[in-house]
């Protein structure tokens, strides 16, 4: 999950009792394992070696060496020597300018460096956070243990309230500060607001491990299921939190698993953990049930492209005479059926029934997909400059194909080029991802991935707003969008619901 960092395992052998690792199998698993080195913290024997290990490693990662401008340094020499938990914004941008800055955005993006490195933390897109530079960072860890390991709330089975937090932030240095203590735990995905109970919590790590009761109806149910090569603790944790809201009767949850309701539909997600391995195991029953089941690939996909290099398996379930309506039929790979569209075989074997099974129907349960690999491969590249034509001085959206001009010329204004490509290569991205879901469903996720964009990729949010701010929008944003819309709707329902967005839109 490193993005390449070296790992170092280190053994503390414990009254010398020695125990050997297999490093070639580990190897295997993870390619940035470097070595095992062994201590006894009892004694410290080992240990100055594995400290001159850690530093050798630390002196040649990437970044160590890069040459920063010296007032960078001066700030962040100011900052380190600062006893103090956290200051405010203005003080922090007062020692910039006390240092050579001059430009706010130099400011911020130094704020940005800095919290990736771990200096200290600011989180720049929260309206709470935002106004706040946490310069201990143990300071917020420590507080956020406060609350996840007190007696109480572990015996409220993770409930709290804002009269906990009083009780248990009630130190001098977190007295002033508990908002922005618990907006820190959300951000964190730790926690989540009931929705019909404002001012009550839940952390779902501290939720009872016995799954709640419920009915379930199996007939006619959808299946899916995602299995890790390694799975990393905290994924179904943070898709409760990112889902809370339609969480069923808002109880209809336990640390390993959750039922969703929404639209006469209802989706059970249960995860299994085993050693490093686990699967999560999804079932979708009622109405406009792949729409539910578009919601919740969704948010697992948000998550899973949280982590750098996440191996795992998407598996679809069969649905022959044998195994349909099953709720143990056999599972095909997801990569499988697409390889098998893409060469153009339209069937596959069921190794319960010996059945051949239409490839295409499989897909279908899930999302929809043309059997047809040359209309998949058109329809993928949307966006493809061999197929539109985006000018310099004009925004001139045409289908080479068709030699239609189905967009809207723009004198002079490369902002809106550089939107309306941005915009339209997020369109293909979620009709490929998402291709038969309804038009409010494919609204939701606009609205989803745009505030996702927002929050993580404010240079790239930038530019994709400019087509929607104000008098762009009613002066060319508008129709440039619908003639999209109007020429791919068949194909790209994304490209019509962003018209609606687009008319709702607001910067915040």
């Amino acid at each position: 999950m490193s993005n390449s960092s070296p790992i170092l395992l280190i053994k503390n052998e414990k009254q010398e009792r020695k125990r050997d690792i297999n490093e070639r199998q580990l190897r295997g698993e993870f390619t940035n394992f470097k070595e095992t080195l062994a201590t006894n913290f009892a004694t410290n024997r080992g240990l100055q070696e594995i400290l001159n290990k850690i530093q050798h490693y630390i002196s040649n990662l990437p970044h160590i060496g890069e040459e920063l401008p010296a007032y960078w340094v001066k700030v962040r020499e100011v900052l380190e020597k600062d006893p103090r938990d956290y200051i405010s914004l203005d003080e922090y941008l007062k020692i910039c300018k006390d240092k050579g800055f001059k430009e706010l955005e130099d400011m911020l993006v130094l704020s940005g460096y800095f919290h990736e490195l771990g200096v200290f933390l600011h989180f720049q897109d929260d309206d709470i956070l935002k106004k706040t530079i946490i310069l201990n960072t143990a300071w917020g860890t420590d507080a956020v243990y406060n609350v996840l390991d007190n007696e109480t709330v572990r015996e409220n089975l993770g409930k709290f309230d804002r009269n906990d937090l009083k009780n248990i932030w009630n130190e001098e240095k977190y007295i002033t500060m508990r908002s922005e203590l618990l907006k820190l735990m959300m951000n964190f995905k730790l926690c989540y607001e009931i929705p019909s109970q404002p001012g009550n919590y839940i952390a779902p790590q501290l939720l009872s491990a016995e799954q709640t009761e419920y009915n379930w109806d199996e007939d006619n149910n959808l299946l899916l299921r995602y299995e890790y090569e390694f799975m990393p603790k905290g994924i179904l944790t943070r898709f409760i939190v990112e889902t809370h809201a339609i969480i069923e009767n808002e109880t209809c949850v336990w640390k390993t698993g959750v039922v969703l309701n929404k639209d006469g539909a209802r989706a059970e997600i249960i995860e299994r953990y085993r050693y490093h391995k686990g699967e999560i195991r999804i079932r979708v029953s009622g109405n406009r049930k792949r729409d539910l089941l578009t919601t919740v690939r969704h948010e697992l996909g948000k998550i899973h492209d949280s982590y750098e290099r996440l191996k795992y398996e998407t598996l679809v379930p069969c649905n022959c005479s044998k195994c349909k309506g099953s709720q143990s039929p056999h599972f095909y790979l997801w990569d499988v059926l697409n390889k098998f569209i893409d060469d153009q075989r339209p069937e596959i074997q069921c190794i319960k029934s010996y059945d051949m099974v239409n490839v295409q129907g499989l897909v279908n349960d899930i999302v929809k997909r043309d059997l047809n690999p040359s209309r998949n491969k058109e329809e993928s590249e949307m966006s493809n400059s061999g197929k539109y034509s985006i000018k310099a001085d004009v925004v001139n959206i045409t289908e080479t194909n068709l030699g239609e001009v189905i967009g809207k010329k723009y004198a002079s204004d490369p902002s809106i080029k550089n939107a309306l490509d941005e915009i339209i290569n997020k369109l293909t991205e979620l009709n490929n991802k998402y291709p038969n879901v309804s038009e409010t469903t494919a609204t939701e996720i606009i609205n989803a991935e745009f505030r996702d964009i927002q929050k993580n990729q404010p240079e790239k949010w930038e530019i994709i707003k400019q087509i929607f701010n104000g008098k762009r929008w009613l002066n060319g944003g508008k129709t440039a969008l619908i003639k999209i819309g109007e020429h791919y709707s068949e194909n790209n329902v994304f490209c019509k619901a962003v018209v609606g967005f687009g008319e709702g839109f607001t910067d915040s």
